[in-house]
């Protein structure tokens, strides 16, 4: 499969199903998803966030915001317009 051999179609997949709503398969991909950059920190804080806002569930809310805590308080990201989105969360 496409997704497990090039890294970036996975978060693409990801992309692509929220932006058709498709949150629980979006989830579903970025569950298993072991950020290393603070894009795929983003990414997945916004998976959470969305499936929290949908579930009505306060965990996953919970999860988003450590996320972009994480990468809006990461020293080489403080200072960038990710990085303050983040913080601003």
């Amino acid at each position: 499969q496409l997704v497990e051999t090039i890294p970036e179609a996975k978060l693409n997949l990801i992309i692509y199903y929220l932006r058709r709503d498709e949150v629980q398969e979006a989830w579903t991909l970025a569950n298993d998803l072991e950020p290393t950059v603070p894009r795929e920190y983003i990414l997945k804080g916004v998976v959470y966030a969305a499936l929290g806002q949908q579930s009505g569930s306060v965990e996953p809310l919970k999860m988003a915001q450590q996320l972009f805590q994480l990468v809006g308080a990461s020293a080489s990201e403080s200072d960038t317009i990710p990085g303050r989105q983040c913080m601003a969360s």
